[in-house]
């Protein structure tokens, strides 16, 4: 009878864990549409008084959101990006994250090399060239947010998010996004996009389930997040 308790205690016990939850982030983000720098290729943009009402971005303007004040995940290895590629006619993407230690590959789609600039906005500044179909990789030294640009014309540049922080997702086109296997603990949801943080909101993350949270512009084009209890579907 003793070996049987135990061999149910066992089973129990191996039931409870297979059936944990755990916690999830998921929201919504709705960026100003004047921070927004090409129109939408899907879904519908709304105006009012230039104000997005319904998120719709095309790849060059999904926002990065990430997590800080909680503990890092331990198995997290170093991020694996789709390049970033320039040409003459400008870059194909705008918002870049990666994993501190991780490498940016940058690659020409052009027919001649590329003189790019890279530049931290305070002491790093440095001139590199990458040739035609050949993957430049590039390191970078430090956290913190890299502006890459086209040295000829600046105004063709990428921003590249370089965090600590493991809890870090580019929105989907439709403006959701979701973080799973969170640890429980107080936590600061942050929006990046285009170089800096555009809005930021505290949330308290419990043992398991969902949290969620939509980030949307008021009228004057501030954003600003709250919590919601609405459920959002996977893609």
């Amino acid at each position: 009878m003793r070996y049987f308790n135990t061999l149910l205690l066992l089973a129990l016990a191996t039931s409870f864990v297979s059936t944990a939850k755990a916690t999830t982030l998921e929201g919504t983000v709705t960026i100003p549409a004047e921070l927004t720098q090409s129109p939408p290729k899907e879904g519908t943009l709304y105006m009012h008084r230039k104000i997005a009402v319904a998120p719709a971005y095309d790849d060059g303007v999904r926002p990065v959101v990430f997590i800080s004040g909680l503990k890092n995940a331990d198995d997290t290895k170093p991020s694996e990006f789709a390049p970033l590629h320039f040409d003459r006619l400008g870059i194909k993407d705008n918002n870049f994250w990666l994993l501190h230690g991780s490498e940016l590959e940058i690659i020409s789609d052009d027919t001649i090399p590329l003189t790019l600039k890279v530049s931290d906005g305070e002491s790093l500044e440095e001139k590199i060239t990458i040739e035609p179909g050949k993957p430049f990789k590039y390191k970078p030294k430090s956290p913190g947010t890299l502006e890459i640009s086209i040295a000829d014309r600046p105004y063709e540049k990428a921003y590249v998010l370089v965090t600590t922080y493991h809890y870090t997702i580019k929105v989907n086109n439709n403006g959701t996004f979701f973080l799973d296997d969170l640890p429980p603990g107080k936590a600061t949801v942050n929006v990046w996009h285009n170089g800096e943080i555009i809005s930021a909101m505290t949330i308290d993350i419990e043992d398991e389930g969902i949290v969620g949270v939509v980030f949307v512009p008021d009228a004057n084009g501030t954003l600003n997040g709250q919590p919601t209890a609405t459920r959002l579907k996977r893609r």
